[in-house]
């Protein structure tokens, strides 16, 4: 898979040598890591950018979704998230 965005690559070993502040600077800049080991790797994300994506993912599940906010979109008539939740039946 190619890769999507641009993120900080690094050893399992240098993690474990700054693993706080690595966690820190991941949470406080929304910066995903790549921790590289001899049997493959792991991304390292904060807990709201997971959330996020778990939701863009199960959003993107549902059978006509995307057309269904393409549509709401155009209309541009809501006034918060939850009028655009309201308007999907989401």
């Amino acid at each position: 898979m190619d890769e999507v965005i641009s993120m900080k690559t690094i050893t399992v070993t240098k993690a474990r040598e700054s693993l706080y502040g690595l966690v820190k600077n991941t949470i406080q800049y929304n910066d995903p890591l790549e921790i590289v080991a001899k049997e493959g790797s792991v991304v390292v994300m904060s807990k709201e950018d997971y959330q996020a994506t778990m939701e863009t993912i199960y959003l993107s599940s549902i059978p006509g979704f995307k057309k269904s906010l393409h549509n709401v979109a155009q209309d541009n008539d809501w006034e918060d998230w939850q009028s655009v939740k309201a308007d999907l039946n989401v």
